[in-house]
């Protein structure tokens, strides 16, 4: 297994950076290879997978959550991955970065952002033997492109609930880049889940215009906590919201990956991503040549894809009542006697 990255200055645009990047053609390209962990089994009997992220491995967001489920994997001696962080979301600038790899043998690309759809539609009908694979969300397939979905709204009900167990106002925020379908449903769904506990429970939902504008973000989950919010939830611009609650002393749950480490005392819990999941399916399809025509991935709660951690240095409590309410419902959803409510907002 090998890394190789590919880095670059840009200034990111509209619903890229929601799913791992935004557009922008400007920054100069730079190539890093770094040593990685041997996989346990032979690289020829392994199933070459390339995984293209927007940003570093590390981002304690989106492309981490994308880049420990394909490293889990590789651990476990499943795939040969090679990882690509590219800067630039301009599909001209992807179709440069996917290029080479298809000279290389991959037998799957995982495009991890909603941007590298335009790029993977061009490419990907002169290399139909080639899967490819991107987090479109909204069913974008053809014959050798599958497309994995974001149900992030299925854990937020659950989180709505423990919020229901944890805010004193009965009143909760939400922070979103834009309002996106997967974002709309997630905060309406973390008000939905509050109310199996708090009928009058009320949510505060603010769309801020920018993923990656933490200042913006900041005052807006500032002013919703001016309004009585007490517990927050934040889709795709977490780092603002984490500030503002910090500095508040408010309740916070974090988005696809483990964020406590931005306020261990006020984090309640987590909503974990696992794309170890997703990827490993679309593997055991590729090697089971049933890929083809490319499949929408809509993997969820039922399928131990999101899940909520809880947080064991969060300061407060949770009543009992709600972890009581949260795994009835739990539950439910994985015995399929539940399903979530989806309010996409369109």
């Amino acid at each position: 297994m090998r890394s190789r990255l590919l880095l670059a200055i840009v200034a990111l645009a509209l619903l890229a950076a929601a799913c791992g990047g935004d557009d922008d053609d400007a920054g100069d390209d730079t190539t890093t290879t770094t040593a990685a962990p041997e996989t346990t089994a032979a690289a020829a009997d392994l199933t070459k997978v390339a995984l293209i992220i927007g940003t570093p491995i590390n981002d304690l967001g989106w492309s981490q959550a994308g880049y420990e489920g394909a490293k889990a994997l590789a651990d476990a001696g499943e795939i040969e991955l090679e990882v690509i962080e590219a800067g630039e979301f301009e599909t001209s600038a992807v179709t440069r970065v996917l290029t080479p790899l298809l000279d290389e043998g991959f037998e799957l690309i995982l495009a991890h952002s909603f941007s590298y759809g335009d790029a993977l539609t061009e490419i990907a009908p002169d290399h139909p033997d080639v899967g490819f694979a991107w987090a479109g969300g909204i069913a974008g397939t053809a014959d050798n492109i599958a497309d994995y979905d974001q149900p992030f709204y299925q854990a937020a009900y659950l989180a709505g609930i423990l919020a229901a167990g944890v805010t004193e106002t009965g009143i909760l925020g939400g922070t979103a880049g834009f309002d996106i379908p997967v974002c709309h449903a997630q905060l309406e769904a973390f008000v939905a889940g509050a109310k199996e506990i708090l009928p009058d429970a009320e949510g505060i939902n603010i769309y801020v215009g920018s993923w990656i504008d933490a200042v913006a973000t900041k005052e807006a989950a500032l002013a919703a906590a001016d309004q009585g919010a007490d517990v927050f939830m934040s889709c795709g611009v977490p780092e603002g919201t984490f500030e503002a609650v910090r500095e508040r002393d408010l309740g916070m749950f974090s988005y696809v990956v483990d964020q406590s480490s931005l306020a261990p005392e006020q984090t309640i819990g987590s909503m974990i991503w696992d794309l170890s999941v997703t990827f490993g399916k679309m593997v055991d399809d590729i090697e089971g040549g049933t890929f083809m025509p490319g499949k929408f991935y809509q993997d969820g709660v039922t399928d131990d894809a999101l899940r909520i951690d809880l947080n064991p240095d969060y300061a407060g409590e949770i009543s009992a009542e709600a972890l009581a309410k949260y795994e009835e419902v739990l539950a439910a959803i994985k015995d399929g006697s539940f399903e979530v409510p989806f309010d996409g907002g369109l």
